[in-house]
């Protein structure tokens, strides 16, 4: 009825040596102990139905057993006061953000576009942490005619230390889109301005503040995505976008 591509179908070039310090250090008491009212206290899946008001006969929930993210839902769940499918989905996912995620403080998920079907309405979401989207993350929310959810399907990551801050931030745009070009060994101008946009990067679950810039060249014949780290100006990834989306 509705799909959510995990973050795991995407293949990036991770450059060695190059990825931020704090991702290599051990998550500090001090971070463990404020995300661990954030964690699901539901010691069973059951529970998790009964938090949804899910009939526990007909439901079907799957989570991740380490953060108690729940990945997936499928079942019927009534959502009193709504008054069309967005509005379902937007104060279902409001009610219930602690489920999808570990820093519920820090995100908001942001309706992406919506669809209609003949059974109903599928919409897609994706996660603004500390104010900036994270890249990949996407939730998908299916709502049949009787404004009911039915289904939910999302590849958001755990976080366990999250972003220190938003601004201030030493890489600038500029600086940002010529390290991409740079790293790319771009031999012609690009087919098109470079795109930069100030976003976040979930990494071994630290999230990082990095410009994702992306643009076209003739020279290599490619659609790039690079990410530059917003604070040491480093890139810490890159892939060929146009790869995936022949496929």
């Amino acid at each position: 009825m509705l799909t959510c591509k995990p973050s795991g179908m995407i293949i990036w070039v991770v450059l060695c040596g190059h990825v931020p310090a704090q991702i290599t250090h051990a998550v500090s008491n001090q971070t463990e102990a404020q995300n661990a009212g954030a964690k699901l206290s539901y010691q069973s899946d059951i529970e998790v139905f009964q938090a949804f008001g899910v009939d526990t006969r007909k439901a079907i929930v799957k989570r991740n057993r380490e953060s108690g993210i729940v990945t997936e839902l499928r079942g019927t769940v009534a959502v009193p006061g709504a008054k069309t499918p967005s509005e379902a989905a937007q104060l279902f996912l409001k009610k219930y953000k602690r489920l999808f995620t570990n820093t519920p403080r820090l995100d908001e998920f942001v309706k992406i576009q919506g669809s209609k079907t003949l059974t109903g309405t599928s919409l897609s979401f994706g996660r603004h942490h500390a104010g900036l989207p994270v890249i990949d993350d996407q939730l998908s929310v299916f709502v049949n005619k009787g404004l009911n959810i039915v289904q939910i399907a999302s590849n958001f990551k755990p976080i366990k230390i999250p972003l220190e801050s938003r601004q201030p931030f030493p890489i600038g745009k500029a600086s940002a889109v010529q390290t991409a070009l740079t790293a790319i060994s771009v031999q012609t101008s690009p087919v098109q301005q470079p795109v930069a946009i100030l976003s976040v990067a979930v990494m071994n679950e630290v999230a990082v503040a990095v410009w994702k810039v992306t643009f076209k060249t003739r020279e290599p014949a490619a659609s790039w995505q690079v990410l530059v780290d917003a604070k040491s100006g480093q890139v810490l990834a890159k892939r060929n976008i146009a790869l995936f989306q022949s496929k």
